[in-house]
């Protein structure tokens, strides 16, 4: 489900099959996270840096600053395309018997990139559906 819930403000819930553990792996771990998110450097801490270069005709590079780094609970960092004032990214793990409901959250951001057209600029939201592209079932739960 994908919800503006405040003026500029996108929320995305996902449940996602396997443990918080497991999926927080898929969020930070670069070998992991380039599969489904073009991130090209995620330095693991508060304060740590983060670079995601969109293929393609879908923006510019972004650069941010992890916020908030709460293995397996919380990773927030900033959203800066150097042409509008950051926004933040806040990604939220709630464990769900044996799976992990994802709560994106895109504050912040101008009306025109949450529901502005594909461009430079605009967004289609489907840059803010990425858990839409994180890896089955098989790969997110680990053999019993």
């Amino acid at each position: 489900m994908i919800e503006i819930v405040e003026d500029a403000t996108v929320e995305l819930e996902r449940l996602l099959p396997g443990p918080a553990e497991r999926v927080w792996e898929h969020l930070t771990q670069p070998e992991l996270l380039s599969q489904w998110l073009p991130v090209t450097r995620l330095e693991p801490r508060e304060g740590g840096a983060v670079t995601l270069r969109p293929e393609g005709p879908h923006g510019p590079e972004v650069q941010g600053v992890i916020t908030r780094w709460e293995p397996s609970r919380v990773l927030a960092f900033t959203w800066d395309e150097g042409d509008a004032p950051p926004s933040e990214v806040t990604l939220e793990l709630h464990p769900e018997g044996e799976d992990t409901r994802l709560v994106l959250t895109h504050g912040r951001a101008e009306r025109r990139v949450v529901a502005g057209p594909p461009g430079p600029r605009g967004r289609d939201l489907s840059v803010l559906a990425f858990p839409a592209r994180i890896p089955p079932v098989r790969c997110l739960r680990r053999a019993a």
